[in-house]
């Protein structure tokens, strides 16, 4: 494997790492801009939201990153880490997360 597909797989994991420890209602926000963001992030027609599994978000991203050129990717690296920060900051009563608290009812 070569030094640039490492880089691509520790990218999508230190994604995956920090959104797995967002609350569950902010975690589906940040899939939700995810996969309106991209529509890479999808396989086989099952959006990113769907996925049951930590290692399936993982696998999707690793999928994603290898299809851009390295300034597509490491710009796309940046904005994601950022919109994490961003579902894990914002404030309880910002209308993003009640308008997913009202989706799930």
């Amino acid at each position: 494997m070569s030094e640039f597909h490492i880089l691509i797989r520790q990218m999508a994991a230190d994604i995956t790492a920090k959104a797995c420890v967002l609350e569950q209602v902010r975690l589906e926000g940040f899939m939700e801009w995810l996969v309106s963001h991209s529509s890479k992030v999808r396989g086989n027609g099952e959006p990113l939201t769907l996925m049951p599994s930590r290692e399936q978000m993982e696998f999707k991203l690793n999928d994603w990153f290898q299809s851009l050129p390295i300034s597509g990717l490491l710009w796309e690296y940046r904005l994601i880490l950022e919109e994490v920060v961003w579902w894990r900051d914002v404030d309880p009563s910002h209308p993003a997360l009640r308008s997913t608290e009202k989706a799930e009812k």
